[in-house]
């Protein structure tokens, strides 16, 4: 199995850069590993690339879960949404600030989707911000979505669960805080929160194990085959309710 490429989340140069994330800095890095940075932005200019292109009428935006589509999610990929003409642009590692800077730097501008999905805030959460920062940053990019892409149905997807036992219950209750927050921002019509919980969890909020790899977060291809089948049949229903 190829691995995913997890990158470290991208450190910005400007301390008080966080506190300023509706309006990303121009200049962002990573500043332990210059490699991993020119990965970071390679991968970053292939999506602007593609989003020139144009016809994309469903876009993925996230982190590593979105970039997983391409590893252990592609053949469940290749079954549900290669049909719907679907494209998904994740970077491993990435938080909420780091998405935002990609969205006002060219992924959204050329692409024109009927649909964005967007998964995003894991890795805050991982790196210690805590619930309302991490909601802040997800709702900041629903908006910068919207901007840029104003006839787009937006489908916010809840962080996913991670983790299993009593070591994972602070990070299991500060999931819920951020999902709570973020669903707030569904309208019923242009923008939608959907929360997977119910796809990955048992009745005690712990994953389910056979759909996770080991470290509990990352998804399995039994993971992405289940999610697909559930944002698939998501998706129909609010093309079907929206463009019909």
């Amino acid at each position: 199995m190829v691995a995913l490429l997890v990158v470290p989340a991208l450190t910005l140069r400007a301390p008080e850069a966080r506190a300023s994330i509706t309006h990303p800095v121009p200049h962002v890095v990573r500043v332990d590993d210059p490699d991993q940075v020119e990965t970071w932005f390679e991968r970053h200019r292939s999506y602007v690339a593609r989003a020139k292109r144009g016809d994309i009428p469903l876009l993925l935006l996230g982190d590593s879960l979105t970039y997983g589509w391409s590893v252990q999610g592609r053949s469940a990929w290749d079954a549900t949404f290669a049909s719907r003409g679907a494209v998904a642009f994740g970077i491993g590692g990435d938080r909420t600030e780091d998405l935002l800077w990609r969205i006002a730097h060219g992924e959204l501008d050329s692409a024109a989707p009927k649909m964005v999905l967007l998964e995003i805030g894991t890795n805050d959460l991982g790196s210690g911000l805590d619930a309302a920062e991490t909601a802040r940053g997800i709702i900041a990019n629903v908006r910068a979505i919207a901007k840029k892409q104003p006839a787009a149905t937006i489908l916010l997807l809840g962080v996913l669960p991670r983790g299993r036992g009593p070591s994972a219950l602070a990070m299991r209750r500060a999931i819920a805080d951020v999902n709570a927050r973020i669903a707030k921002v569904d309208d019923g019509g242009r923008v939608r929160f959907h929360d997977c919980k119910d796809v990955f969890a048992d009745r005690s909020g712990d994953v389910r194990p056979e759909l996770f790899e080991p470290d509990l977060l990352h998804l399995s291809p039994a993971g992405y085959r289940v999610w697909a089948v559930s944002l698939d049949r998501l998706i129909g229903g609010l093309t079907a309710k929206r463009f019909s």
